[in-house]
C-alpha cells in the first residue's frame, strides 16, 4: 500500500516534548509506531497517534532535504503506513500575519465588488514562496479576498477584501472574518480575524409606531395641557422630528417630542371629535420622511357632574401656564467631563422663580436657582445618534402662585 504524506513545517526553537502533529485511530485498537530512520530519534510516538519533539531541532534548521519520518499503524481492520516531511524552519521567517486581528470596515449598500478599508493587510513569507489566501469562516457569502502583488517588499505577500454583494447594516453590522494564508515554501499556514464594521448610510424611513392615535381632552383641560404623544421608530437609530401637516388652532405638537400639547381653552363643552395628521422626519441627510402620514384623533370628554354631587365639590383651579421657547445650546464631550460643572444659568426674569427637572436625565441636574450642572461625565457614544441631551425645565412662581413649562437641548 502507497503510504500517505504529510507535510508540516516547525519552528527551530520548539522545545523538547512540542507536540506536532496527532494522528486520528481509525480504531480503538489502533496501534502506533514511529519506524527509525537518520531523524527518529528526536521523535517520539504516543501509542494515541501523537508525534512529539524529545530533543531541540535548530540544528536541523534549513536542512537541504526535509526531514522525512514513517509511522506505522496496526489495527484489526488495516495496517498502514503514513510519511511525514518535516520542514523546520527559522521562527522569523515562518509565514505569519502582520496582526493577530485587523479592524476594518466598508459602507453598507456599496456594491459588490468594493473594496474594504482595512489598514494593512499582509502577511510575511520567505522570499520566492507562493501564498494563497482564503477565507475560513465569517462571511465568506459576503466577501471575498484577492492576492496583491508587493514590487518593493519580496518577503511581504498583501491581500485586500472585497464585497461580494451590497451589505444591509439593520440586518448586520459587524463580521467577524477568520482569513488564512498558506505558503507554498516553506509549507506552512498563517491566520488572523478581520472585524469588519458595516457603516451607516441613511437608507430608512421613520415608521410611526401606528397610524392611528386616540385621545382625550377633559372638560376640566387647561390651555398648555399634554393631550398625548405620537412615536416613531427609525432603523438607522435616527431621531425623528414631528410635524401637523396643516395648522390648527386648538392643538399644537412639538417637533422634538412629538407631544401634543393644547392652546385652545374655550374647547366645546359637548363631544367633539378633532381629526389631525402630523408626518415624521429623521434629522440626518438625506432626510427622509414617513410614507404615510399618522391620524390623531382627540375626543373632548363630557364629563357632566351630578348636581347633588357638584354643591358638595371643593374645585381646585389652577393658574394658567405657560410655555417659554425651546432652547438649543452646543458643548463639546469635553465640556461635560467634571462632574458638577456649572454649564449654564436658565433664564430668570423674577427672583421668585423656582427650577426643577421635570423628568428625571442622567447626564444633568437643575438647581432650584435655574443652574444647569453636570450629573454624570458626558460620553459621546451613549448619547445617542443625536448626540443631544434633552430635557424639561418646571419653572413655579411663588408670587403667581402658578408654573410654566421650559424645555431644554443642548448637543453635544
Amino acid at each position: 500500500m502507497q503510504p500517505t504524506l504529510r507535510s508540516l513545517v516547525v519552528a527551530h526553537d520548539v522545545p523538547a516534548g512540542f507536540s506536532i502533529d496527532r494522528w486520528a485511530s481509525t480504531s480503538p485498537e489502533a496501534e502506533y509506531k514511529l519506524l527509525r530512520s537518520p531523524f527518529s530519534d528526536r521523535f517520539a510516538l504516543v501509542d494515541n497517534g501523537l508525534l512529539m519533539t524529545t530533543a531541540k531541532l535548530d540544528a536541523l534548521i534549513y536542512h537541504p532535504q526535509p526531514l522525512t519520518l514513517y509511522l506505522a499503524e496496526d489495527g484489526p481492520s488495516r495496517k498502514s503506513t503514513h510519511a511525514v516531511q518535516l520542514y523546520v524552519v527559522d521562527r522569523q521567517h515562518l509565514i505569519r500575519f502582520a496582526k493577530p486581528t485587523y479592524r476594518a470596515h466598508v459602507t453598507e449598500n456599496a456594491p459588490a465588488g468594493t473594496p474594504v478599508v482595512v489598514d494593512g493587510l499582509f502577511v510575511m513569507a520567505e522570499n520566492g514562496s507562493q501564498v494563497k489566501f482564503d477565507i475560513m469562516s465569517g462571511g465568506s457569502d459576503s466577501f471575498r479576498i484577492e492576492k496583491l502583488e508587493n514590487a518593493n517588499c519580496t518577503n511581504q505577500t498583501s491581500a485586500r477584501l472585497v464585497t461580494r454583494r451590497p451589505l444591509d447594516r439593520e440586518i448586520q453590522s459587524v463580521y467577524d472574518l477568520v482569513v488564512r494564508a498558506v505558503s507554498s515554501h516553506p509549507p506552512g499556514t498563517a491566520t488572523c480575524r478581520v472585524i469588519i464594521s458595516i457603516d451607516d448610510v441613511n437608507d430608512n424611513r421613520p415608521i410611526f409606531s401606528a397610524l392611528e392615535y386616540h385621545f382625550e381632552v377633559p372638560k376640566t383641560a387647561m390651555k398648555y395641557d399634554r393631550v398625548g404623544r405620537v412615536k416613531a421608530f427609525d432603523a438607522d437609530g435616527d431621531h425623528a422630528i414631528f410635524r401637523l401637516t396643516s395648522a390648527s388652532n386648538s392643538f399644537v405638537m412639538i417637533p422634538q417630542t412629538g407631544e401634543i400639547i393644547l392652546i385652545d381653552a374655550q374647547l366645546p363643552s359637548s363631544n367633539r371629535t378633532y381629526v389631525l395628521q402630523v408626518a415624521a422626519k429623521d434629522r440626518r441627510d438625506p432626510g427622509w420622511e414617513t410614507e404615510q402620514a399618522a391620524r390623531i384623533f382627540i375626543r373632548t370628554a363630557d364629563n357632566e357632574v351630578d348636581q347633588d354631587q357638584e354643591k358638595h365639590n371643593v374645585v381646585k383651579r389652577r393658574a394658567p401656564r405657560a410655555l417659554r421657547p425651546t432652547k438649543r445650546i452646543e458643548f463639546s464631550e469635553a465640556d461635560g467631563a467634571p462632574e458638577g460643572k456649572l454649564m449654564f444659568a436658565l433664564d430668570k426674569p423674577s427672583e421668585k422663580e423656582r427650577f426643577k427637572v421635570r423628568d428625571d436625565n442622567p447626564w444633568v441636574t437643575v438647581e432650584p436657582n435655574g443652574n444647569v450642572r453636570v450629573k454624570r461625565k458626558w460620553d459621546y457614544e451613549e448619547l445617542g445618534p443625536e448626540k443631544t441631551i434633552d430635557f424639561w425645565v418646571t419653572i413655579t412662581n411663588s408670587e403667581g402662585g402658578g408654573f410654566l413649562d421650559e424645555r431644554k437641548q443642548f448637543t453635544d
